[in-house]
């Protein structure tokens, strides 16, 4: 990931934040027993407001693949066309499981993930609603497979798009959450803490709107144990 877009100069080359902003110095160190395999479209390569590509940073055991790139660039020296053809895409020695909302998928619980003895992979979609609704249904490997959802939990942070689905959430929120449920609620935990400073530190490159349809409260400062926070507006749709 780290030569994926060159053209870049003002981008930390690893997490694609501002340098000014840059999350490296944060993003935690997992050694999660759950292989997570994302399953990437492959314009979200190039966006700085992706947050699989967080989420892969921090797990130690996981992978991105790439899907949609034109076949004449499949085979060039193009980095995002790395793992293109999915080879290894479904893990042979697990139960591969994929994470997306669907009237056949169950409900992602402890109690369900037994029947496997919690030995399972996950793959996750990556791409916008559109983009990932596909890929279980296009992707030969992946349709045979059990498919999942997360159970009801709370309204997404994702401040940085705006989202078209009442249970839509960023793919790293979801990772977050699974993980919780797969293995423990510490990989939950230090996923959503780095996922806020993501969003936070991405909404103080943008302008405050006066008439912004999105207000909330940043962490400024931690004071002998409580948060100090400063109320600010941003327009969601202001691209980065």
């Amino acid at each position: 990931m780290d030569d994926i877009a060159p053209a870049y100069s003002d981008r930390c080359r690893r997490c694609f934040m501002r340098n000014e902003v840059c999350i490296c110095d944060l993003i935690p160190v997992i050694h999660n027993e759950t292989p997570l395999t994302v399953l990437m479209h492959h314009r979200e390569a190039y966006k700085t407001t992706n947050t699989a590509r967080i989420a892969c940073l921090a797990l130690k055991n996981s992978a991105i693949y790439y899907r949609g790139l034109p076949e004449w660039r499949r085979n060039t020296g193009d980095p995002s066309s790395a793992g293109n053809r999915h080879k290894g895409l479904v893990d042979t020695k697990r139960q591969p499981i994929l994470l997306t909302l669907s009237d056949k998928s169950a409900v992602l619980t402890r109690e369900w993930l037994s029947q496997f003895n919690n030995f399972v992979q996950l793959i996750v979609p990556d791409g916008n609603w559109r983009q990932a609704n596909k890929m279980g249904k296009r992707e030969p490997d992946l349709k045979n497979i059990p498919w999942v959802k997360l159970p009801p939990g709370p309204p997404s942070r994702y401040f940085l798009r705006r989202e078209h689905h009442p249970e839509g959430m960023s793919t790293l929120e979801a990772i977050a959450r699974a993980f919780g449920i797969i293995e423990n609620t510490k990989i939950q935990v230090e996923l959503e803490q780095i996922f806020e400073t993501m969003v936070t530190r991405t909404l103080s490159t943008r302008p405050p709107m006066r008439n912004s349809n999105l207000t909330i409260k940043i962490p400024i400062s931690q004071e002998d144990g409580m948060a100090k926070t400063q109320t600010t507006s941003w327009d969601s749709n202001h691209g980065n």
